[in-house]
């Protein structure tokens, strides 16, 4: 498959100008949010599935095409296709679908979310600073403030939103930034995917299914008033 391919010589080249260096030192950050990644990803998939009137296979093989397109192009906007597509095959309603999955995208950020929150701690620990109750509380509130700031930033723009939730810790970003931007490949990918399939399962959740009878009613309709 090409896309992995692709990947790795993105990464490649941002690693030629960086230097290994940094992914080390950024490691426990990616590391932290993969696991955190995985998690919630295996979450969504379990609500999809269990809204869902199809079985397991059926329901991973809906989630895969928007996520391989979040993988390659870095875009949820560019997976929105892919992923109504996959959920009409689920059954959701048509609709629904087309209402909900587009605004789902904008103000449901659950992928820049996580990735303000962890690099939040991330950068705390870096300082060694203490984070309390209260201090978590801030991270998410702050998190949740930077994620729909996001929307519509790209690249360089999306990693600088963590200053937000900096700014309520009251620590320092210019030191940790360039870190940030140099693993922005691996992380912005992460954050797409983890964006695109939050997303589905939130859609799966709000949009009814769609019973066959209500399929065939409408042509028995049709087919009456032919015949009348």
């Amino acid at each position: 498959m090409p896309l992995p391919f692709a990947l790795v010589a993105a990464v490649s080249s941002q690693l030629a100008d960086s230097g290994y260096e940094t992914l080390l030192v950024m490691g426990e950050f990616l590391a932290t949010f993969t696991v955190a990644l995985v998690g919630v990803l295996t979450l969504s998939v379990a609500v999809l599935w269990f809204h869902a009137p199809l079985g397991l296979f059926s329901v991973l093989q809906a989630v895969s095409a928007p996520t391989m397109l979040a993988f390659a192009t870095r875009s949820a906007v560019a997976s929105l296709p892919a992923m109504m597509e996959g959920l009409e095959r689920l059954k959701f309603g048509k609709l629904q679908v087309e209402l909900v999955t587009p605004l789902s995208v904008v103000l449901v950020r659950f992928g820049p979310i996580m990735f303000y929150f962890v690099a939040g701690i991330f950068i705390a620990e870096l300082y060694d600073r203490q984070l309390s109750a209260l201090d978590l509380i801030l991270i998410s509130v702050a998190s949740v403030m930077a994620g729909l700031a996001s929307a519509g930033a790209t690249g360089i723009a999306n990693v600088q939103m963590i200053a937000i939730v900096c700014g309520y810790l009251k620590l320092p970003l210019e030191a940790c930034i360039v870190l940030f931007i140099a693993v922005d490949v691996i992380s912005d990918t992460l954050r797409t995917i983890l964006l695109v399939v939050v997303n589905m399962a939130y859609t799966a959740v709000i949009c009814p299914v769609e019973n066959d009878e209500e399929s065939v009613k409408p042509n028995a309709v049709e087919a009456n008033a032919t015949q009348n």
